[in-house]
């Protein structure tokens, strides 16, 4: 669950700080996660809600940081992130656990038992 998170979370925070037009070096995003293990009939439903801020902390030289704001994600932007993060998931599940959804080129196919 944990390398899922961090992989969620790079994705999109990379994705904040170059629309920042920042490097990773100069840029810092923050978010808070809640990781929910049931649905609404108690059901085993694992899943993240994440709040991210809607910009970038920058650093300059030894200046205290300044909070940049970045515009909401059009579609497209939205769309090509979903399928980044298909797609780094999809290296970290394990090859044995068919209980997965296989992901395949950002289609989701069940896996046959």
């Amino acid at each position: 669950m944990a390398k899922v998170l961090g992989t969620v979370y790079r994705a999109i925070s990379a994705h904040l700080i170059h629309k920042a037009g920042c490097s990773l070096k100069d840029g810092a995003t923050g978010a808070v996660t809640l990781i929910q293990r049931f649905g609404s009939a108690l059901n085993l439903n694992i899943h993240f809600h994440i709040l991210f801020l809607d910009g970038v902390y920058v650093h300059h030289d030894n200046r205290p940081p300044r909070f940049q704001r970045v515009e909401a994600p059009e579609k497209n932007e939205l769309e090509d992130l979903v399928q980044l993060i298909s797609q780094r998931l999809g290296l970290c599940r394990r090859p044995s656990d068919t209980r997965n959804v296989r992901l395949n080129a950002g289609k989701r196919e069940t896996p046959s038992a």
